[in-house]
């Protein structure tokens, strides 16, 4: 699932393993597992300027809180620095470019379907 879909799983057991089950509510000194700003809003009431959120992927846990949510992120650099070389790389670049163009093409065939479809047998 998407970052912004997945729902609190559960809390982090001492073994570090999580605790399934519907979370509702969060408790200090707890650990919780994924979940999603609605779940995050509707267990906290908190507002997006008053959240600070970690995370190690550059789009999915920074750049999307941050431009969707107004949150505030910080970055574990360790990891994302890899992310980094990997984002600014010629390969990475050239199949983000094909991606692009593959979408268009899409849309376009998606575009002119309906005529492309007319029943000619009426």
């Amino acid at each position: 699932k998407q970052w912004n879909q997945r729902r609190v799983r559960g809390r982090l057991t001492a073994h570090n393993t999580p605790a399934y089950g519907e979370v509702k509510e969060l408790k200090e000194g707890e650990v919780y597992c994924e979940g999603n700003v609605r779940d995050l809003h509707r267990l906290t009431g908190w507002q997006p300027c008053n959240i600070l959120y970690f995370g190690d992927q550059m789009y999915a846990d920074l750049a999307e809180p941050v431009l969707n949510q107004g949150w505030h992120t910080g970055a574990i650099i360790r990891e994302l620095e890899d992310e980094i070389e990997l984002l600014n790389s010629e390969a990475y670049q050239r199949n983000i470019y094909i991606l692009q163009e593959l979408n268009y093409l899409i849309r376009e065939v998606q575009r002119f379907l309906p005529v492309l479809c007319v029943d000619t047998t009426a």
